[in-house]
């Protein structure tokens, strides 16, 4: 005589499965999302970096180095970029913006720091993580040496009249 659970084995089998793997899926998901929103609960602000962070090259090589923006969402009008460096152990040459910063409204390079101001269509903000520009820098010593944004660094975000820059990540040159 077969009684109801051993004529249905197989497909009480598989039907626990597919529970389980359904269980196993959902914990899966709850806990990829609760690992993403505390990931980008460290990091709510914007920030400037420069890449590759460290590089190396012989007295009188030319480098190029990306600055890197991360809006973290965030629409973007303009930056105001102040970079500090040692002049006796590099030189600025040139900073060329990338097509999403069409506006350079300031060049200066001093002695011991650059200053460039550029800016996007205001139709058209920068937002998320991309190339800001290319700054080419010639190596004059063997001394190590960063290149660094200033502390009066600035993001604007679109209709905001303050600071929106969090954090910044230097070059090292060796």
């Amino acid at each position: 005589m077969y009684t109801f659970v051993n004529k249905y084995r197989n497909i009480i089998k598989v039907v626990g499965f597919v529970f389980m793997a359904i269980l196993v899926s959902l914990g899966f998901v709850y806990w990829l999302q609760t690992y993403l929103q505390n990931t980008k609960a460290s990091f709510d602000g914007i920030r400037l970096t420069c890449n590759p962070r460290t590089s190396e090259g012989s007295v009188g090589e030319e480098l190029q180095l990306s600055i890197a923006l991360d809006t973290n969402n965030k629409k973007i009008s303009a930056v105001d970029m102040i970079i500090d460096y040692d002049p006796k152990n590099v030189k600025i040459l040139t900073f060329k913006p990338s097509n999403s910063f069409p506006f350079t409204l300031r060049s200066n390079l001093l002695s011991n720091q650059a200053r460039f101001i550029i800016g996007v269509d205001p139709e058209i903000p920068f937002v998320g993580v991309g190339i800001l520009g290319k700054l080419k820098v010639k190596i004059l010593s063997r001394e190590k040496s960063q290149i660094q944004f200033n502390p009066n660094t600035k993001v604007a975000e679109l209709e905001s009249d303050k600071n929106e820059l969090s954090s910044t990540v230097p070059c090292i040159i060796n």
